[in-house]
């Protein structure tokens, strides 16, 4: 019985002097590799401060708040299109033309390039999605026309009670009577000279694609007159004889029928293609593409 009690003691002994003599290791071992442990620790937490604005879990929240906004716009615009999957224009444009929605969004956010963190870019794409979304019923979306020349916006969809308005678009290149002409107004002309161009640089734009728009309400369309003299004259030309005049005539801020378009066709044609051969002008149906987000 005294031996068991003395290996009792003996077995209690080994372990209080192996925990001393650990402890004692450990001690040492922190004195050395503590203050190097602490300092990665905290390097990390600074660069996650600087580079992600956050520790991980603020991170995957701000990641999350991104991704629910972006699916909630989605849905927006998924809805926009089943009610709009087409738009119908009146042409002389034969070749692909595509026509892609876009929400009305301050796009800036996402193409800034200050420096900000991870949360911050996040936080505040979000703020805008989210803003967007609270008033999607006025800000509605724009539809945005890609041709084989040009791209442009040529339908504001929004949930109105305004008047229907239209917009005709035109895009074409002068000729060399036309270029000569203007040439010579550059040259010669004191309210041809530009504070921010050259003659040289102001003539050599004559050579590229020149464009005209023009949006008018259906009471001028009706009536066959655009009121603004301003409009007249900042407003397309065509020329149907030239093959590089391209048209493009269409509903601005509702969406039309084929049928509807066709019927505008009878107060159209006079006020913009008087006298003009229009054998070679069509509807043509452009199916409206989805945006692409980027989820993080």
């Amino acid at each position: 019985m005294q031996q068991e009690n003395q290996n009792k003691d003996n077995i209690k002994y080994l372990l209080l002097k192996t925990a001393i003599i650990g402890g004692v290791i450990l001690f040492y071992l922190f004195q050395w590799f503590g203050p190097g442990i602490i300092q990665n620790y905290k390097q990390n937490k600074e660069f996650q401060n600087i580079h992600y604005g956050g520790d991980e879990s603020e991170v995957n929240e701000s990641i999350d708040n991104y991704n629910k906004a972006v699916m909630a716009l989605r849905r927006y615009t998924d809805s926009v299109i089943s009610k709009n999957p087409s738009l119908f224009i009146y042409t002389n444009d034969t070749s692909n033309v595509e026509a892609i929605i876009k929400p009305n969004l301050n796009y800036d956010v996402f193409d800034s390039y200050d420096f900000q963190t991870v949360i911050s870019k996040n936080t505040e794409i979000t703020n805008e999605l989210n803003n967007f979304l609270d008033n999607r019923d006025s800000l509605g979306c724009k539809v945005i026309l890609t041709t084989s020349k040009t791209n442009f916006f040529v339908k504001n969809i929004v949930n109105t009670k305004q008047e229907t308005t239209y917009i005709t678009y035109s895009s074409y290149y002068y000729n060399q009577k036309e270029k000569e002409q203007l040439a010579n107004l550059i040259n010669t002309r004191k309210n041809y000279i530009s504070a921010f161009k050259s003659k040289e640089q102001k003539i050599s734009e004559l050579d590229s694609l020149q464009s005209g728009k023009i949006i008018f309400s259906e009471t001028e369309l009706q009536n066959k007159k655009i009121e603004s003299g301003l409009k007249r004259i900042m407003g397309p030309r065509i020329n149907l004889k030239d093959t590089t005049h391209l048209f493009y005539f269409t509903s601005y801020n509702t969406t039309i029928t084929k049928k509807q378009l066709t019927s505008k066709l009878k107060n159209f044609t006079p006020l913009f293609l008087k006298k003009q051969d229009t054998t070679n002008c069509f509807i043509k149906e452009i199916p409206i593409i989805k945006p692409v987000y980027i989820d993080n």
